[in-house]
């Protein structure tokens, strides 16, 4: 049997309670990218209850440019990607909300800019139709961002993102500062750029960034950047909150696992 080429490009999606937008997100992911040659679409749910987990387990199953990674719990947006990175195999990497906010066809032009040399090109969302306490949060994070790793970006905590395969299998190697992936992609890249694209106000489901959540990310940000932090959790005391999930991966055809400890090991 001959071997089958990896992707060009892999779309990590992580997914959190969407099912009303999956099969639509994967429609149109695949008509975005459909002169790019074969792609691969990663989603991960991070412990939907709603029906995202079986809806993606069928996806899985009946298209093999589907992968489904399922985590054992809800362990938090930014785990759930760094799950989706650890399996993407394509050329470059795109990352993209479940939730339709973000329009897949604004990924071909992401995409492009790897082409011109940038490892990481970020999305700033132009007329975001997000509720203010969001947009309050985002400017906080913004400041965080800009103050651990020097590179001003307008929308740094943006979902929707391309890295190149050199940057993905660097941040694939950083254990414990994965807990925040937006900073760590601005530490690690070398070339980075920002590119407009649209944002939608969501057409189903709600928005999760109450006061828990911000407090979870600032915690989160704190051990991955925060030198006294990052002390406490290199004693192996800092795992409580995100420790890396356990997850089952499902791809046609044939399956395989995943794993991944604490400190960012992982085994097949």
């Amino acid at each position: 049997m001959d071997s089958v080429a990896p992707p060009r490009v892999s779309v990590v999606i992580p997914v959190l309670d969407e099912v009303d937008t999956l099969a639509q997100l994967v429609t149109q992911v695949r008509a975005s990218l459909a002169d790019l040659g074969r792609v691969e679409i990663v989603l991960v749910d991070d412990g939907s209850t709603d029906g995202s987990r079986p809806a993606i387990t069928e996806l899985a199953t009946n298209h093999d440019d589907v992968v489904g990674v399922l985590l054992r719990g809800n362990f938090g947006q930014h785990a759930a990607i760094a799950a989706g990175l650890e399996v993407a195999s394509g050329d470059a990497v795109a990352l993209l909300d479940a939730d339709l906010q973000n329009d897949p066809s604004d990924l071909p032009r992401l995409i492009e800019q790897l082409a011109l040399g940038h490892d990481l090109v970020s999305g700033r969302r132009t007329n975001r139709a997000d509720r203010l306490g969001r947009r309050v949060a985002s400017g906080i994070v913004r400041n965080l961002i800009l103050r651990a790793t020097g590179v001003r970006l307008e929308d740094p905590n943006s979902g929707m993102k391309a890295l190149s395969r050199d940057l993905v299998d660097a941040v694939n190697g950083e254990g414990d500062r994965r807990r925040y992936l937006a900073a760590l992609f601005l530490t690690l890249a070398r070339n980075p750029v920002e590119v407009a694209v649209r944002h939608h106000a969501r057409s189903s489901g709600k928005s999760r960034y109450g006061l828990t959540r911000i407090v979870a990310l600032l915690f989160d940000f704190a051990i991955a950047f925060m030198r006294p932090f990052r002390w406490v959790s290199g004693r192996g005391w800092g795992c409580s909150r995100s420790d890396s999930p356990g997850a089952s991966v499902t791809r046609l055809p044939g399956s395989r696992s995943w794993r991944r400890g604490c400190r960012g090991s992982s085994s097949s």
